[in-house]
């Protein structure tokens, strides 16, 4: 019965996840530093665009706009 099926990932999921994850980290660590350092902290650390912008001196909407540019960078990289 479904209702009762295990839900868990299975080996392979998870080993494609980590895969995935890996090939994410090698290109987030090929951005230059300062589009690193915009996905770290809104992605990896938690923080809004508002506070990084605060934290970098900029507008809410410039981060925004950078974020937006970054990640297209990402996916044309993964093929997304």
């Amino acid at each position: 019965d479904k209702q009762f099926r295990d839900q868990s990932d299975t080996p392979e999921d998870l080993a494609l996840n980590r895969i995935e994850a890996q090939e994410l980290r090698h290109c987030i660590s090929r951005l230059p530093d300062k589009d690193q350092e915009l996905i770290v902290a809104i992605y990896f650390h938690g923080r809004t665009e508002s506070e990084y912008a605060q934290q970098v001196g900029c507008k809410q909407q410039s981060v925004n706009e950078r974020k937006k540019r970054i990640l297209g960078k990402l996916r044309k990289e993964l093929n997304l």
